[in-house]
């Protein structure tokens, strides 16, 4: 993990956060409690990680629901009711894979949390069913112009068996001390794939930045990708 402090399940505080929602769909504890891992709702500072949500990848019963939210007091990117940057998400897979699909749309934004926020919109990662095919989630930051020092929402993306290389896609994104970074010339897109019986899962973990240095011990594929693309 990050050098800074993990995220608390605590009420926002007067600066930027990420608002991070982590659902099941299944409740009775004798099928698919433990399918999703980090349940509840977590209020992260900027330049903060938030706790690893887990996602099994098994086909076992159930799902998991995410939620994402920014909450901005200060209007450290814009007024609410017109935000100068957005984060944006579009979810899409085969039917039932990731619940409804939808493309790009800005999360909820807003100076301050709200309960009724979400409405419909939710990123549901089906595990139960062995339909082939994952669930690709797409992040983006857009708004700004391109020599702007844009705020990134950074990812970490990891399997829980090393040698399993099929449940949680891009491989590359998933390597140790690896992370992505979404910003308006760069989305990241990731892949959830449940429906091929292995054991284990994914991890995912996010930061909000608004100028995040990149930590020494860190590897940033999709800036690494993009310059071996250019070579």
């Amino acid at each position: 993990m990050s050098s800074n402090a993990i995220a608390q399940r605590l009420p926002p505080t007067a600066v930027p956060n990420l608002t991070v929602i982590y659902e099941r769909t299944e409740h009775d504890t004798a099928r698919g409690s433990h399918q999703c891992g980090g349940i509840g709702r977590w209020h992260v500072p900027v330049e903060t990680w938030s706790p690893d949500f887990y996602v099994n990848t098994d086909t076992d019963w159930g799902g998991c629901v995410l939620k994402l939210g920014v909450q901005d007091p200060t209007e450290a990117f814009g007024p609410a009711s017109n935000p100068k940057y957005k984060l944006m998400v579009s979810v899409s897979g085969p039917a039932g894979q990731c619940g409804t699909s939808y493309p790009l749309q800005a999360v909820p934004f807003g100076y301050t949390y709200d309960s009724n926020w979400f409405g419909g919109q939710a990123i549901t990662i089906d595990t139960d069913d062995n339909r082939r095919g994952p669930c690709r989630i797409t992040f983006m930051i857009s708004g700004g112009r391109p020599s702007d020092s844009y705020p990134q929402l950074q990812i970490k993306f990891k399997r829980q068996y090393p040698e399993d290389v099929s449940q949680c896609l891009p491989k590359a994104f998933t390597e140790p001390n690896t992370y992505v970074s979404a910003g308006p010339q760069s989305p990241v897109a990731i892949e959830i794939n449940t429906d091929d019986a292995h054991p284990g899962g994914c991890y995912l973990s996010f930061r909000l930045c608004q100028r995040c240095d990149i930590e020494p011990t860190q590897k940033l594929a999709n800036k690494s990708a993009r310059k071996r693309k250019g070579a």
